[in-house]
């Protein structure tokens, strides 16, 4: 069987524990009195009675996710806590060729969906912001996958039954998330709304209208990095010249008052010659009448 590194083999014989181990033993019930099978008779069986061109197979989801031992870390802790995965029971009916819909197969396939959460692909905290998150949920809102796998299970308490958590039994924005919401993006194929500084997006995966991927992205102020440079390049430039006029005009006012003052130490050495001469020649006619004077005497 390529492909293939593990086979679970699973009985309901007395001897099942003994013989194939603790994931051996299979309870043994009437396949009328399961309710998968039971959805299976609903499906669609006679595509080709009447010679009839439809789909060769029809298949439903099964409601509600169910829990798989996780085969790879069955036991860990010493025994006391048992690893478990999240699965989606696929039920299909398939006709048998040339039966013209009179025989036909119902069958159940169980799906992890662990892988959906490797490889970090719910993780986007770069461009969803610290406030925003990525979840698969169902139809009915419960969480299929998440980043933290512990988000996925709720424990009752005092009971300690565990069970699947719905979308909106998470604190924070998610409990604004209402059925509403997972209706109205069943019908139209997406659903948004705002919780908050939140914008909270829900679409159906691609394919089908079971399974849904709940995008929660925090909303800042748009802040790209090449942007800012180019915008702090621009405002220097617009304010550049402002500084430069400004130192210009502060060194025209310095030369303006530099050349008043030499102007100033140019005139007042001819102020003082002309103040002299004039001294001297009002003491000239003074000495002058004082002569006449005295000649006349």
């Amino acid at each position: 069987m390529p492909g293939i590194d593990r086979l679970l083999v699973q009985s309901d014989s007395e001897d099942c524990f003994e013989k194939l181990g603790r994931f051996g033993c299979l309870d043994g019930a009437p396949f009328r009195e399961m309710s998968w099978f039971q959805i299976g008779l609903k499906l669609p069986g006679g595509q080709e009675a009447d010679n009839s061109t439809g789909p060769p197979m029809s298949f439903q989801w099964n409601e509600g996710p169910g829990f798989v031992p996780h085969v790879e870390g069955a036991l860990v802790q010493s025994a006391r806590a048992v690893a478990w995965s999240p699965a989606h029971s696929l039920i299909f009916r398939s006709v048998f060729p040339g039966s013209r819909g009179n025989l036909s197969v119902i069958a159940r396939a169980v799906v992890e969906v662990t892988e959906v959460a490797s490889e970090d692909r719910l993780d986007d905290k770069e461009t969803l912001g610290d406030l925003g998150a990525i979840y698969v949920c169902d139809a009915s809102g419960t969480l299929i996958s998440t980043l933290m796998p512990g988000q996925k299970a709720l424990i009752e308490s005092p009971t300690g039954v565990a069970h699947f958590r719905s979308m909106w039994e998470l604190s924070g924005w998610a409990a604004e998330v209402g059925k509403q919401y997972f209706e109205e993006a069943r019908q139209s194929g997406t659903s948004s709304f705002q919780a908050g500084t939140v914008h909270v997006a829900i679409r159906a995966v691609r394919g089908n209208h079971h399974f849904f991927v709940v995008a929660a992205s925090q909303r800042n102020a748009f802040a790209d990095p090449s942007m800012e440079l180019i915008c702090s390049a621009a405002q220097g430039i617009v304010v550049s010249p402002y500084p430069a006029v400004a130192i210009v005009l502060v060194l025209c006012f310095i030369l303006i008052q530099i050349n008043a003052r030499r102007k100033k130490r140019r005139v007042q050495p001819e102020e003082r010659l002309a103040q002299a001469e004039k001294s001297l020649a009002m003491l000239r006619s003074r000495t002058v009448k004082s002569e006449r004077s005295l000649s006349l005497r």
